[in-house]
């Protein structure tokens, strides 16, 4: 082991670590920084914090230094991130998928049919949200962001830069364009002479019926209070019947068991409101419902 400071050559590094500490006053971590002996030239270098031998900076700069991929690449541009072998090989991966994709469709253009279906079929995206959200907390990835994002907006050349950029948005028209696609889909339809803007095809086929057989009703006409996990939150009803004091929410039924669902439903009722599930089910057999 040779010391690259005064060429003085030893046997173990205990022996080296305790030459540096005495003769040269510096750990042998701080060496290493600063003189980089196994450096490998093949490798990457963090330019803020001269760690050396690394495969890729993403995931070093995220943890270590807290900065985005961009906000990295503003202050130290051209910096590769990933060495060529990583790339080359990223890059292989991508072109074998893709030919392997067109080659299946070119067989049979319904060969990933069933496998969208039967993943649909088993995906349970309550539960799924539910485990992304855990997985946020477990790895503390809200908190993360919320430092950097605080950080970001420390500095007073980012907020004016939002700033401008907002304004800019503005006057190109971009707000209104922004806010009118932002949200779930809508559909709209209109009902003696009322124009709704409901949120899917079947609030739009139940309020048909409700109008063709002269049911008042009034769609998402207040707002209830609930609690759910601890926390209160806001439920919309989707329709009201006014002559008989009728809250109906249109679900599928596979969602009516959900815990948020029903704690819905206990508020509802507890306010002295009826309350109803227009399911699948019902749609299809709306003649032989009393909503009255």
């Amino acid at each position: 082991m040779k010391c690259l400071i005064c060429n003085e050559e030893f046997c173990n590094r205990q022996k080296f670590a305790y030459h540096l500490n005495t003769i040269h006053n510096i750990n042998i971590q701080d060496y290493k920084l600063k003189y980089k002996p196994d450096k490998d030239t093949n490798l990457l270098e963090c330019p803020i914090c001269g760690k050396y031998n690394m495969k890729q900076l993403t995931q070093h700069i995220t943890d270590i230094h807290k900065l985005t991929k961009e906000e990295f690449l503003a202050q130290y541009p051209n910096t590769k991130l990933w060495i060529d072998e990583i790339s080359i090989r990223c890059a292989k991966a991508q072109s074998i998928g893709m030919e392997t994709f067109r080659n299946n469709l070119k067989q049979d253009p319904h060969y990933y049919d069933e496998m969208y279906v039967k993943r649909d079929l088993h995906r349970n995206k309550a539960e799924i949200a539910d485990k992304i959200r855990q997985t946020r907390i477990e790895r503390g990835t809200n908190e993360k962001m919320s430092t950097r994002i605080k950080k970001m907006w420390d500095n007073e050349d980012y907020r004016k830069m939002q700033v401008e950029k907002a304004k800019k948005q503005h006057e190109n028209g971009l707000t209104e364009i922004i806010a009118k696609n932002s949200g779930r889909k809508r559909y709209p339809v209109t009902l003696n002479n009322v124009t709704y803007s409901m949120r899917s095809n079947w609030e739009v086929q139940f309020a048909t019926f409700l109008s063709e057989h002269n049911i008042e009703f009034k769609y998402e006409p207040f707002t209830i209070k609930y609690t759910y996990k601890g926390q209160e939150k806001v439920y919309y009803p989707d329709f009201y019947i006014i002559k008989s004091g009728l809250v109906i929410e249109v679900k599928p039924l596979d969602l009516c068991n959900d815990e948020r669902v029903i704690a819905k439903k206990i508020a509802t009722e507890s306010l002295g409101y009826k309350f109803m599930f227009i399911t699948e089910n019902e749609l299809s057999n709306l003649d032989n419902i009393q909503f009255e």
